[in-house]
């Protein structure tokens, strides 16, 4: 199984190439590139020429160390409500567009998207849960068609908010399953899956091998999303990892956890290979 993790853990921290000469070195091949969560960070907003020249410097420098984007982070409206208006949603969309165009930059194949949260994403009313599926299903069927002509599928994340009417992974695919676009796949997130009181590797089998592209894998106390190392939280990470060899599982394994610390930069790095071994021996065959 190909070893990926987010962006953030190395690139950010060191500069991409150094960033990436140690990504290699300490065994993963791949990254999960973040900066386009934000569309109001300078980089995001930047004209289109330099956003893209910048993104295939980014590109250029992490594949020169041997490290390659498998998949992308998208817009991430936070705090909810967003989108609320025809105005923000309008933006929304076209945000969502120049992150589509930056990840077919980067070389990530995958462009991983929550739902739109218009009205928040606590209990906000029967009468308005219509409306939620109607606003994000039309968003999708948008954006999926807008990704394929640039060479990118859409991932829809579950979520770790069980009263949010696309949080559980069963209403994500079903979700998927009634849009019914060849463009449009799932990112299974691991510690979303936890706060629901359920295990990844029994959502890996519910989704199957068709739908699941994507992975953000971290752990919990199966009570909130803290981003924890595996075995320090509540995941069966043994059924977890069993479940993807069982559906053929041919993505990246990509972790979404909290950089390692240390005291001194030898310590950090003695972490990090630490992390990563622990990571190799879990997937090993």
């Amino acid at each position: 199984m190909k070893l990926g993790i987010a962006s953030s853990v190395y690139l950010s921290r060191y500069g991409v190439s150094e960033g990436a000469k140690k990504m290699k070195t300490h065994g993963y091949g791949y990254a999960d590139f973040q900066d386009l969560a934000n569309p109001s960070t300078p980089f995001f907003t930047q004209d289109e020429d330099a956003f893209i020249a910048e993104i295939k410097r980014i590109r250029r420098d992490a594949e020169n160390e041997g490290i390659y984007f498998w998949q992308s982070h998208g817009l991430w409206c936070w705090p909810p409500p967003a989108c609320a208006t025809p105005e923000e949603l309008a933006k929304c969309v076209d945000d969502v567009k120049k992150g589509i165009r930056g990840s077919a930059a980067v070389g990530a194949k995958y462009f991983i998207l929550h739902p739109l949260m218009p009205f928040g994403w606590q209990m906000f009313g029967d009468e308005r849960v219509d409306e939620f599926f109607e606003i994000n299903y039309n968003f999708f069927r948008e954006v999926v068609a807008y990704a394929e002509k640039q060479g990118v599928i859409i991932c829809l994340e579950n979520m770790p908010m069980p009263d949010l009417p696309l949080g559980s992974v069963k209403a994500i695919v079903d979700f998927v399953k009634k849009i019914n676009h060849s463009n449009l796949k799932i990112c299974l997130d691991t510690g979303h899956v936890l706060v629901f009181g359920e295990q990844p590797s029994d959502a890996v089998r519910l989704i199957g091998r068709d739908l699941l592209a994507t992975l953000h894998v971290h752990d919990n106390n199966g009570e909130r999303d803290q981003h924890l190392d595996p075995y320090q939280g509540v995941c069966k990470w043994d059924d977890f990892v069993s479940a993807l060899k069982e559906i053929g599982f041919e993505g990246v394994f990509s972790m979404e956890t909290n950089a390692p610390k240390g005291d001194s930069p030898e310590e950090i790095t003695n972490a990090e290979i630490k992390f990563a071994e622990m990571i190799k021996n879990m997937v090993k065959d």
